[in-house]
């Protein structure tokens, strides 16, 4: 029997469970954790979107750890700027009275779409004892009547709750422009860049989200209003 055989000690160092090397993808340097571009566009954007995805991740992960309450911001950075966003949306009184004649108007909506469809209904239970439809008694008449100011009822409030959500979504889209710069330096700081204008000029070029939490990219006049 031979008493040859080949053995590995693993490396000075070296822990169990604990990888020496995370391997990342292109573009993004694992051993100083900066994005570092590397010409090709559709890699860069990939390997970007996957960095943005980590540092989210990480930051999350860190968070819990602390025991604080994990939110899905992409920094530290990035953090400080939304609770002031959040601050100067909470007192704005432009933003919060049309969110508050929003939300009143949807109320009145889905009241009137109940009224209008009680009203259809008492309509269309009068016309099945009439099938021929030779006359119309006066019941009849006075139904569609109603059912008609309730259709308008309904229009007008439909109308109402259109122009109120655009006065909150328009002033909401607003403020949020008002914090696009602080944003973009905000993000190229949490994801690493050593040069910041640099950072920006990429997220920039690829559009990139910078906040899960409401959808504001770099693009701010690409932002979806909510419906």
């Amino acid at each position: 029997m031979s008493e040859e055989y080949l053995a590995h000690y693993g490396v000075l160092g070296m822990k169990w469970g604990i990888r020496r090397y995370q391997p990342y993808g292109q573009g993004y340097s694992g051993s100083t954790g900066r994005f570092v571009p590397t010409g090709n566009d559709r890699k860069d954007k990939k390997a970007l979107k996957k960095h943005i995805k980590a540092t989210r991740k990480s930051y999350r992960a860190a968070q819990k750890a602390k025991g604080v309450k994990t939110t899905d911001e992409l920094g530290k950075n990035v953090e400080r700027v939304a609770k002031r966003h959040k601050k100067a949306l909470d007192s704005d009184s432009q933003y919060n009275d049309a969110k508050a004649r929003y939300a009143k108007a949807k109320q009145e909506q889905k009241l009137a779409e109940r009224f209008e469809n009680f009203e259809y209904q008492n309509v269309e239970s009068l016309r099945s004892k009439n099938p021929q439809g030779y006359w119309e008694n006066l019941e009849l008449s006075i139904a569609k009547d109603k059912h008609r100011e309730a259709q308008q009822r309904l229009h007008d409030v439909d109308e109402a709750v259109y122009k109120a959500e655009k006065d909150y979504t328009d002033r909401e889209r607003s403020i949020a422009k008002s914090f696009s710069e602080d944003y973009r330096n905000a993000a190229a700081k949490d994801l690493g860049f050593s040069d910041v204008e640099e950072g920006k000029k990429l997220l920039d070029k690829y559009n990139l989200m910078v906040r899960a939490v409401d959808g504001i990219s770099f693009g701010m006049d690409n932002r979806q209003v909510r419906r």
